[in-house]
């Protein structure tokens, strides 16, 4: 087992809703939110959900990761400077 499971499958984007601790997933670095996006070198989005479903058992697998990395802080500018253009509307 590779330790997580998806919240959707192809032709929905496959998030990662759940990782079980201890697995190649929670070991591997791979977290909740994560986007699965490649299998043995194929675009997740051009797949068919029993293709994905099969390649999953296949072994040596290659599988890629996306992650979309959130700002924790807001970004302040001190001295901001408008654009002509918005001093002009």
């Amino acid at each position: 087992s590779l330790g997580f499971r998806p919240a959707g499958l192809p032709p929905e984007r496959v998030l990662i809703q759940m990782i079980e601790e201890g697995s190649w997933a929670a070991v591997n670095g791979i977290l909740v939110g994560d986007e699965l996006v490649t299998v043995k070198g194929k675009p997740v989005f051009e797949m068919l959900q029993s293709e994905l479903l099969a390649l999953k058992h296949e072994r040596p697998l290659t599988l890629s990761f996306q992650r979309e990395e959130i700002m924790q802080e807001p970004v302040v500018v001190l001295h901001p400077v408008p654009s002509q253009w918005a001093v002009n509307r």
